[in-house]
């Protein structure tokens, strides 16, 4: 039964990432640590809510390329990038809907696009 979630949610996290963009830009002089686990990754909404200090280690962005994902899809995605570049968190800096007007004929559709930052929290 675990192997079914796990394929379930391989398959899910692909399909999505095969509509969506998202790349990581690091910040300064900051070197990659090891990756870490994408669970281990929190999610915040703003500096506030961050417990402690913490050393900003890259940007991170988000862009739908067809307008199907849900956000939760994409910040997963945020999740799995942060961690590759070493990150214990995200601040999600903006979450927007833009208008694509490329196919006039079927009218707008609506994309998203979300910004964050990776953070390094200190133990």
């Amino acid at each position: 039964m675990k192997k079914v979630i796990l394929a379930i949610l391989v398959i899910s996290i692909l399909i999505s990432s095969a509509c969506m963009n998202v790349s990581t830009i690091p910040l300064g002089t900051y070197k990659y640590r090891p990756p870490a686990n994408p669970d281990m990754v929190e999610v915040y909404l703003s500096e506030k809510d961050v417990p402690g200090e913490y050393k900003k280690i890259a940007l991170i962005y988000a862009e739908e390329t067809f307008a199907f994902n849900s956000v939760g899809a994409m910040i997963q995605m945020m999740r799995i990038k942060a961690a590759k570049a070493g990150a214990n968190g995200i601040i999600l800096n903006e979450i927007n809907s833009v208008a694509d007007f490329s196919d006039m004929e079927n009218g707008p559709i609506d994309k998203k696009k979300i910004k964050a930052v990776a953070i390094l929290m200190k133990n």
